[in-house]
């Protein structure tokens, strides 16, 4: 197995973002046991997808939470 190629390939990426198919999933978990490059990539991945969303995150509105809270407590459950 060429382990950049399957690096390259976008499986990393799908199983992340839970595009993968079950039986794809078991590939990679299983990839990720035997070839540590390929867990050092699934982690740098996960990561640079972290700081990404982060860096897109949108502020939650001032109040909003308590909003919610106030709305919560008003439920008659």
């Amino acid at each position: 197995m060429n382990i950049e190629t399957y690096i390259s390939s976008g499986i990393l990426e799908d199983y992340i973002l839970g595009l993968a198919s079950p039986k794809e999933c078991k590939e990679v978990e299983y990839y990720i046991k035997k070839y540590p490059e390929i867990k050092s990539e699934l982690r740098a991945i996960e990561d640079a997808l972290g700081l990404y969303t982060q860096a897109k995150a949108i502020p939650m509105p001032k109040g909003l939470d308590q909003e919610i809270l106030s709305c919560i407590d008003q439920l008659d459950i």
